[in-house]
């Protein structure tokens, strides 16, 4: 009892301290309102050494942070510690502040895991303090203008600090490799200070923080962060350069997570390589596929659809494999991102083609872009995407395998292109054959396939159809 009321007093007369020696300092030396600020935020969160050095309640732990809420939301309403707040833009990031000292530390003392308050609430005061000076001093490099005035300079600050603090308490504490707690917490951090705004950070940041960390204290846990975080990572990366909207990474997402769960790493990785190369290929000679992509339905960034069409068959066939212990439909999703890489890599490719592309079924040339169409150079493309696939099965497959897998990857987008000539829909334009419905605003005239079956149809199918014949065949 004697230590929980010594930590009391410390800790009221640790939070005076600091509260009335930065308001001196900003009237003596003129501190900047920002600046002041920064400097409480980053000094507030030594309390949690104090905390864990004298409570063994988390009850009594609990009594200066609730002291703190209520004080820090009068200071925001009334204005009380005029070198804590903000004097626009009033947030209440000083009583989230309160509320994760208050949650962590509790908690911290209750599991009897002090890392779990030493490295949410050092994360939140050091990473996200020394981020806001380090952006504001030496930031150069402007993040696009939906993360507001952030810099990279900043978000690399960030990053560090939170690595270095996790990594160190995951040497003591954690029964997993250091290096990988401080990266994944490094990433999680500067996601989670990126997108958190009006002060909510400081409620986000350390909570975040401290559930990745209290993950990895289980081992069996490990394959599942590192994969979660690596997903994000990528989607994030994809977000960034619009080549996935916001929607399409929450659904790719879930997509990668049932594949890893049930695929394991190969069909997990086969998503993610195919998904890097296709937004690599669509950006290349994009000039010179200007023409080609106006006669494609879908223009932009991928959605969800997109997603679904190229992926959904691999997730049905390993849950397949998962019900009935046949590693044939696990191979089979294998083949299925390799069908599709080897269609994508046709496609983007085969449009920089200095030849026109020819019917698949009449050999009649036809438009740049419009399905159904084949060249040279779309062709060994294609062999070129499918084997990129298929070398995740060596190692783990024989050589066998791996060539069954690049050659039904390949006939993967053979049979899209059949697909794409008898079944896709394809519409009469003022210029031409066009797989765009409309134009202007009005309605084309429907000459071929079947109305309901667009590109992203065709994808499916291809993809599926070709995974289920590498069954009937491996």
């Amino acid at each position: 009892m004697e230590t929980n009321a010594l930590g009391v007093i410390w800790s009221l007369v640790y939070v005076s301290v600091i509260l009335s020696g930065v308001s001196l300092m900003q009237k003596k030396w003129h501190l900047k309102e920002e600046s002041s600020r920064k400097l409480i935020h980053i000094l507030l969160g030594n309390l949690v050494f104090i905390a864990l050095y004298y409570f063994t309640s988390p009850i009594a732990a609990a009594i200066v942070p609730m002291l703190a809420i209520i004080m820090n939301y009068l200071s925001v309403e009334k204005g009380l510690i005029k070198a804590m707040e903000r004097s626009e833009n009033k947030t209440f990031g000083t009583v989230w502040y309160a509320v994760s000292l208050l949650l962590l530390i509790s908690s911290a003392l209750y599991l009897d895991k002090p890392y779990l308050a030493l490295g949410g609430i050092l994360s939140m005061a050091y990473g996200d303090g020394l981020a806001a000076v380090v952006g504001t001093k030496w930031g150069k490099i402007k993040l696009p203008a939906k993360f507001g005035d952030k810099t990279l300079e900043g978000s690399v600050t960030v990053f560090s600090v939170v690595a270095v603090i996790t990594g160190f308490l995951a040497y003591i504490y954690l029964p997993v490799p250091f290096i990988l707690v401080g990266v994944a917490a490094g990433f999680c951090g500067m996601l989670l200070e990126l997108f958190t705004t009006r002060g909510y950070d400081n409620l986000s940041f350390p909570i975040g923080i401290a559930v990745l960390l209290y993950l990895f204290s289980f081992p069996l846990l490990t394959g599942m962060i590192v994969n979660s975080v690596l997903t994000v990572f990528i989607l994030f990366v994809a977000w960034l350069v619009d080549a996935l909207t916001a929607r399409s990474c929450l659904t790719a997402y879930l997509v990668g997570t049932v594949l890893y769960v049930f695929g394991g790493w190969t069909v997990y990785s086969a998503m993610i390589l195919f998904a890097g190369l296709g937004s690599g290929l669509s950006k290349l000679g994009i000039e010179q596929k200007v023409a080609a992509t106006q006669l494609h339905e879908r223009k932009g960034t991928r959605g969800s659809v997109q997603v679904i069409a190229n992926a959904l068959p691999a997730v049905l066939f390993v849950l397949i494999a998962c019900l009935t212990q046949n590693d044939a439909f696990k191979l089979a999703a294998l083949v299925s991102f390799a069908a599709a890489s080897a269609d994508t890599f046709s496609s983007e490719v085969g449009m920089l083609s200095s030849k026109p592309p020819i019917s698949i079924l009449t050999l009649k040339t036809l438009q740049t872009g419009l399905s159904g169409g084949i060249s040279v150079l779309g062709l060994l493309s294609g062999i070129v995407g499918s084997g990129i696939i298929a070398l995740l099965a060596l190692g783990q497959y024989s050589v066998r395998i791996f060539l069954m897998v690049w050659l039904f990857g390949f006939i993967g987008t053979v049979i899209d292109s059949v697909f794409g000539s008898t079944l896709q829909a394809k519409y009469k334009s003022a210029s031409g054959i066009t797989e765009r419905k409309t134009q202007n605003g009005q309605l084309l005239e429907q000459v071929s396939g079947l109305g309901f079956i667009t590109n992203d149809v065709v994808n499916f199918v291809t993809v599926m159809v070709t995974g289920l014949l590498f069954v009937l065949f491996v």
